[in-house]
């Protein structure tokens, strides 16, 4: 429900992609000039490797001349209570 002075948001073509995470490896792409493949891997806590590991057998066969890999590990405060509650993180970090 809406305050009384909150006014209802218009979707645009970029309000759809503009939290996505999905979507960002082609944004950060686009900015820097790459071209080729664009991949957002989310798998919680394994996803920077997981990458690295899809960028090497890539690179190995001969798919792709150069890889890009990077990771970022972004866990909002709701999520990381959440996974504890779970018990779905480590004690000792």
């Amino acid at each position: 429900m809406l305050g009384a002075t909150e006014a209802p948001v218009t979707p645009s073509v970029y309000s759809g992609t503009a939290g996505a995470h999905s979507v960002l490896s082609g944004r950060l792409s686009y900015t820097l000039g790459l071209i080729g493949p664009c991949v957002s891997l989310d798998t919680a806590c394994s996803s920077t490797l997981a990458a690295v590991h899809l960028a090497v057998a890539s690179l190995k066969p001969s798919e792709c001349p150069r890889a890009v890999v990077t990771g970022v590990g972004f866990l909002t405060h709701a999520i990381s209570l959440s996974f504890s509650v779970a018990g779905m993180l480590s004690a000792f970090g």
